[in-house]
């Protein structure tokens, strides 16, 4: 055996003896506990790499949905707002008409009940504006000038739960009984005298009033109570 040989076989000897002590030692050692079973996974390669990747691009995900929730909620809130503040601006508008024919009424300007049906009907269509010697615009937002009352409802519907579209569908009955008030035509409503002269009688008058005070009531009671409560308007 060369001398080469014989410092292999040394250096083996040694290494089958280190091999036996660390043996030896990790016998002697007292078992892991649980938690440091657990830290030594988590410090593991694969679970760094499970958390740094597949848990944070998950979490990522959550939170970028979340947000795209929250910014749809939040346009579909101010759409809400805009339209309802829409539709309660031409109530209002209507409602201060009603009152100028009031007191158009008491001092002898009186016309057949269906105009002033008719007139209440133009302020929440916005309609007034297709009057050619004289266009009106009654609308609060400019986007929604060509609008009418029913679309205008219509695209509100769209954002309201059932109990709130239950009460949109109430208002658009209001609104129906409005028009088909305009479309009644001035029968039975009597004047005296000749024209361009006529003077309405005492009981026509009286229709007149009545024809306002419905449409007034039918404003302030029916329609204004369910838009002004999500417009941004404060209540006076």
């Amino acid at each position: 055996m060369t001398l080469q040989d014989d410092e292999k076989a040394k250096i083996e000897a040694e290494e089958i003896f280190r091999s036996e002590i660390r043996k030896d030692l990790d016998a002697k050692k007292p078992p892991k506990s649980r938690r440091e079973r657990l830290w030594a996974l988590l410090n593991s390669t694969f679970i760094l790499w499970f958390f740094s990747s597949v848990v944070l691009a998950g979490l990522t995900g959550v939170l970028s949905m979340r947000q795209s929730h929250r910014n749809d909620a939040l346009k579909n809130a101010e759409i809400e707002k805009r339209i309802t503040t829409e539709i309660t601006y031409r109530i209002k508008q209507a409602l201060s008409g009603v009152k100028r024919d009031q007191i158009n009424i008491k001092k002898g300007r009186a016309y057949a009940p269906d105009a002033y049906y008719a007139n209440v009907v133009r302020y929440l269509d916005n309609s007034f504006l297709i009057d050619k010697s004289d266009p009106q615009d009654f609308s609060f937002y400019p986007e929604y000038r060509d609008l009418k009352f029913e679309p205008l409802v219509a695209n509100l519907m769209v954002y309201e739960t059932s109990t709130r579209q239950t009460l949109l569908k109430q208002a658009v009955k209001a609104y129906k009984g409005l028009v088909t008030g305009s479309e009644m035509g001035e029968e039975g409503w009597l004047t005296t005298g000749t024209p361009p002269n006529e003077i309405p009688t005492t009981a026509a008058v009286q229709q007149s009033k009545d024809a306002l005070a419905e449409a007034s009531k039918t404003l302030e009671s029916n329609l204004l109570p369910i838009f002004l409560q999500w417009s941004g308007f404060i209540e006076e």
